[in-house]
């Protein structure tokens, strides 16, 4: 079909700002965590115990996830029925919302402990409502115009390696921040730059979205009047068996990083350990980021020549083998040590990166692809988000400290890559099949 055809330079536009999207969500993500594990307790959650401070912590970075699913079949749902590129927009809008109204939030000695905290908690819930459409979005419009290449993990791939750029982009930033300003200068003011930054970044995206056009097949659906009237509904009745599946790996790729890398528990963790200061725990995931891109690179390139699942079961099972020895290298009260773990860990995670938007989005047809992939991903973000407000504040109290915890978390973490590697390997292969 004639609309199928997308030209190269269209199509690496819609790739970049895609990327974008997942760019500056990870960078969110990032500034996020360590306000939430190095500055919101002393500005928001005082007068609390060091115990309910981690929880709080560990509590507002994992009620965005809650509200991801939620996100998912609102703009899931409007995708598929108006179009990918409004809602990608849209998603955006909300994030700049949810950033903004972060940085401008008083301190608890102003508006109180209680409104702080609510107030964060509100605009977690609508940062994650909007990034709940983001990947699903992006991922949808990326693998529709690329459809009859054979390069499209590679192509896709930078959806998803866009979070190791935010990442390393956060990191930096939050270097520079904690390196030029005093601690006292931090606490007072200087924590809000990277939010700041993080709301003019959203505005570029914003611009640069607005100048991409629909997807081809989504516009030939439209045109032949196939669209569907409910689409969640629909996928849900051909593919649960396939979101059921593809759970243990969105949880994978979202949760077990998040918890192990990127979010704040690991931090807490390391800072108990008196083990490294916050500028050189951001430059060492800066190190973890930087490298993670060429990881995830790899991975896709892989992922078009041997498949998708080949390369998924490759980052589980070298997860699996490291896990306890990155516990045992954290555990050293050495930053250096840690910070080779943090690296090498990272780097296995993260070859599953560059094939999960074409392994998820491949899985499903264009007439239900925003809602089918968005909801089977964020299925992965709402675990991450129950586990993170419950499962690691309970272990956390329970094991008698943060340090203490780390081993009972570990156990999760190999449990996740373990159900990967089994529900992964009865997923279908899509490399070189055409895009429906």
């Amino acid at each position: 079909m004639e609309a199928n055809v997308a030209s190269d330079k269209s199509a690496t536009k819609v790739i970049v700002a895609s990327a974008l999207g997942t760019i500056v969500d990870y960078y969110d993500l990032f500034i996020v965590t360590t306000a939430a594990s190095l500055v919101w307790p002393t500005i928001f959650f005082t007068g609390l115990s060091a115990a309910a401070k981690v929880s709080l912590s560990v509590i507002t970075f994992g009620i965005t996830y809650v509200s991801r699913p939620l996100g998912a079949i609102i703009f899931g749902h409007f995708g598929d029925r108006i179009g990918r590129r409004n809602m990608m927009v849209w998603t955006l809008i909300l994030t700049v919302i949810g950033v903004g109204g972060i940085a401008a939030l008083p301190p608890s000695s102003v508006v109180g402990v209680a409104i702080g905290v609510g107030a964060i908690v509100l605009f977690r819930i609508i940062q994650g409502i909007g990034l709940g459409g983001e990947w699903p979005a992006a991922s949808s419009l990326s693998i529709e115009y690329v459809s009859r290449s054979k390069r499209r993990a590679f192509l896709t791939g930078w959806i998803q390696n866009g979070a190791n750029i935010g990442l390393l982009f956060a990191s930096l930033v939050f270097t520079f921040v904690s390196t030029v300003f005093t601690k006292a200068e931090l606490l007072a003011y200087a924590w809000r730059i990277p939010f700041i930054i993080g709301v003019v970044i959203l505005g570029i995206a914003i611009f640069i979205r607005l100048k991409i056009e629909e997807s081809p097949l989504f516009r030939e659906l439209k045109k032949e009047n196939k669209v569907e009237r409910l689409p969640l509904i629909d996928s849900i009745k051909d593919k649960w068996k396939t979101m059921l599946l593809l759970l243990p790996t969105t949880f994978f790729v979202i949760g077990a990083p998040g918890i192990f890398v990127s979010g704040p528990y690991v931090l807490d963790v390391v800072t108990a350990s008196h083990a490294a200061t916050d500028a050189q725990l951001s430059l060492a995931v800066s190190a973890a980021s930087g490298l993670a891109i060429l990881w995830a690179l790899l991975g896709s390139f892989l992922g078009d020549k041997f498949g998708r699942r080949g390369l998924m079961i490759l980052s589980s099972v070298l997860v699996i083998i490291f896990l306890y020895p990155f516990e045992l290298l954290v555990k050293t009260d050495s930053y250096a040590l840690f910070v080779v773990g943090l690296v090498l860990l990272n780097g296995f995670f993260k070859i599953a990166d560059g094939v999960t938007p074409a392994l998820i989005s491949e899985q499903f047809e264009t007439r239900y692809r925003f809602s089918g992939a968005g909801f089977a991903y964020q299925l992965g973000s709402l675990a991450l988000g129950i586990i993170s407000i419950t499962l690691i504040p309970f272990i956390v109290s329970y094991s008698g400290g943060v340090t203490n915890s780390f081993g009972p978390i570990v156990i999760v973490g190999i449990i996740s890559a373990i159900l990967t590697v089994i529900t992964v390997a009865v997923i279908p292969e899509t490399v070189n099949k055409p895009v429906k």
